[in-house]
């Protein structure tokens, strides 16, 4: 894998990264970010591309860009409150789903670092989201650290933002935020599936208490544990490379298929053999 500055062929693939990463930001924080990747967004890495200072980096990895960059070169002048600082601020960085957890970002970070040597500047800054504790884990692994932090607090009768309902690959790019940077693909797969059967089994667990020791059902525990078992789904299908909604609308798929008119007893005691 190679990190190099940029070059036309190459927007199309960063574009379409950024997407993801304007996608998870929508999904994160809706109340600031607007859901889609629009024509002006877009367009907006040709201005980047002709700003003398700014620089696209992409991470080839044999002719597919894994992972991008754009840098901002940044001089303020002394002023009577500060010193004089140049440093490199990375505007947008982003590691394709399919490339994560192999070096890319590391070795992207590395490029820079050498880069703000280069240009005569103290350091490397960026900001981002709280929302995004996967991003932080991987930040701080590489030696970023918190020197100034941004806080909000509601006006007083200003109600708390609406949710807004979440599609199932959105759940996923959140759910995924949480997930150990340090485990191996291998790992990812193994805690996945093994997660599914301890959390099943942690909800067998309350329903047996109800039905055989005279416990009253748990609903609120219950909701949590199914809401586990959807977190190592999304792990599960992200190990071996699908996205959440691909693997629900292949089961509706295969459900249609073998139910079309919804549940028949003799469609089901008479299922084909390879119908699983």
């Amino acid at each position: 894998m190679q990190v190099r500055f940029a070059e036309p062929k190459d927007f199309d693939a960063v574009n379409a990264l950024r997407r993801q990463v304007s996608e998870l930001h929508a999904a994160g924080r809706p109340e600031t970010f607007k859901a889609g990747f629009c024509d002006e967004m877009r367009d907006l890495l040709y201005t980047f591309a002709d700003d003398s200072e700014k620089a696209i980096l992409v991470a080839d990895a044999e002719g597919s860009v894994a992972g991008y960059a754009i840098l901002h070169a940044v001089c303020k002048p002394e002023n009577p409150f500060m010193v004089e600082r140049r440093y490199i601020d990375i505007d947008e960085f982003g590691v394709d789903e399919a490339h994560r957890r192999q070096g890319v970002g590391r070795a992207m970070i590395d490029f820079i670092r050498s880069y703000a040597a280069q240009q005569g500047c103290s350091h490397v800054e960026l900001n981002m989201y709280e929302f995004n504790q996967s991003a932080l884990r991987f930040y701080e692994s590489v030696g970023f650290t918190t020197y100034r932090r941004y806080m909000e607090l509601p006006a007083q009768g200003v109600p708390k933002q609406a949710q807004t309902p979440l599609t199932p690959n959105e759940y996923q790019h959140l759910a995924l935020r949480t997930l150990n940077p340090a485990l191996t693909e291998k790992d990812v797969l193994l805690n996945g599936v093994m997660g599914l059967c301890g959390e099943a089994g942690e909800a067998i667990d309350l329903v047996k208490k109800h039905l055989a020791q005279g416990h009253a059902l748990d609903r609120a525990q219950l909701a949590k544990e199914l809401g586990d078992v959807a977190w190592y789904l999304a792990e599960t299908a992200y190990a071996i490379g699908y996205d959440l909604e691909t693997v629900l609308r292949g089961n509706i798929d295969k459900l249609r298929a073998r139910y079309p008119e919804g549940f028949d007893a003799d469609r089901s005691q008479h299922r084909k053999t390879d119908d699983e």
